[in-house]
């Protein structure tokens, strides 16, 4: 298996405690719109467990994951941010920070 096909993405995001619920439904639901329109898409979301609180900010960090049988290409991570852009937004304190990994 080339490098390419095994490229995985790991999204990791801050969001305000008392939204944390709103803004998992907006990933999950974009995710699952992503996988309609993406075939053989696999999208999961986490959430950071023991979260704590950092100079009295009570936030939640997010973290989305995507793979794909053909890998994730530079195409297919240009629409995951594009969505999340449009979608995430309202959620988001901060960035969303993008690591790429690819499986052994």
């Amino acid at each position: 298996m080339n490098e390419a096909a095994r490229r995985q993405l790991f999204v990791y995001w801050k969001t305000r405690h008392d939204s944390a619920a709103a803004a998992a439904a907006a990933a999950m639901a974009m995710q699952a719109e992503l996988r309609r329109h993406h075939a053989g898409l696999a999208a999961a979301l986490y959430r950071r467990s023991e979260e704590r609180s950092e100079g009295g900010l009570d936030e939640v960090t997010l973290m989305e994951v995507y793979s794909h049988a053909g890998g994730v290409d530079a195409v297919l991570q240009e629409t995951i941010e594009s969505a999340a852009a449009r979608q995430l937004a309202p959620h988001l304190r901060g960035e969303r920070h993008t690591e790429v990994f690819s499986a052994l």
